[in-house]
């Protein structure tokens, strides 16, 4: 779904937020707004992508083959809000279990939440900023490498301990992004 930020009746966030509740498909939200708060509240109420006009149409339409195949590539099943599914990888939010090709991995309780958080927002990049407020409700000073320290654990139990890791990749600059594609 192509998403015009700036509607006559209703703005774009508001069809954004109405939608994402029974559409599952990629929105990609297309506006002259080039404010920011405008494009995080974009990607906060639903949207997969957000592109600033003018944009050439050969980029536009690279962009919305980017998240088409996604949408393809991935086993992404989200039967109800408790579990989702990546290939071989099933985490149940209610028991906060995780099995990877059946085997049940032992995970903490926040070793668990934070996979929980990234696989709920697969192939896109979290900030360290966003994990640390998101998990543990404080601002991320710069220093504190909790967050650091659990992705490290994290690859090592599911097998992704090989640099470059490929499940739940470093963005240099950005944070950690979990890989739908690596988990078949």
């Amino acid at each position: 779904m192509l998403l015009d930020l700036m509607l006559p009746v209703t703005d774009g966030l508001t069809i954004c937020r109405q939608t994402r509740t029974h559409y599952k498909g990629k929105i990609l939200m297309l506006t002259a707004s080039d404010d920011d708060f405008d494009h995080v509240a974009g990607l906060e109420t639903g949207a997969d992508d957000y592109v600033t006009k003018p944009i050439k149409p050969r980029v536009l339409l690279a962009r919305v083959r980017s998240l088409l195949r996604r949408q393809d590539v991935t086993t992404l099943s989200i039967d109800d809000s408790d579990t989702l599914q990546f290939g071989q990888l099933v985490l149940k939010n209610t028991y906060k279990k995780c099995e990877l090709s059946g085997v049940v991995l032992s995970l903490t309780d926040s070793e668990f939440d934070l996979l929980w958080l990234l696989a709920s927002n697969p192939d896109t990049s979290l900030s360290r900023d966003y994990l640390t407020q998101t998990l543990r409700g404080i601002e991320y000073d710069g220093v504190d490498r909790t967050i650091d320290n659990k992705i490290v654990r994290l690859r090592k139990i599911l097998g992704d301990d090989k640099a470059p890791a490929e499940k739940i990749q470093t963005i240099r600059g950005k944070g950690y992004l979990f890989v739908t594609t690596a988990w078949h």
